[in-house]
């Protein structure tokens, strides 16, 4: 699962929100894990929860997209655009 929220105009917003708490509750990631996902609910016993998180200022990605980008196409070859 990459993302999940619900939508403004839902048609059953109830059951939309049932949904969403089920998918982020204990539960709803553990069954995400058995199907091979990352759960996002430190709570679930995963090997990535030896792992510290880090967090990126999405305003530096966006200052340094230009760096990066260059980066790559030095790395890898100039990509099509």
């Amino acid at each position: 699962m990459n993302g999940v929220g619900v939508a403004a105009k839902a048609p059953h917003p109830n059951a939309a929100l049932l949904f969403y708490e089920f998918a982020i509750g204990l539960e709803g990631q553990k069954l995400l894990l058995s199907r091979d996902f990352v759960p996002t609910n430190r709570n679930v016993e995963t090997p990535l929860n030896r792992f510290p998180l880090r967090f990126v200022d999405p305003r530096a990605v966006v200052e340094d997209s230009a760096k990066w980008a260059k980066r790559y196409d030095d790395i890898f070859g100039a990509r099509s655009r």
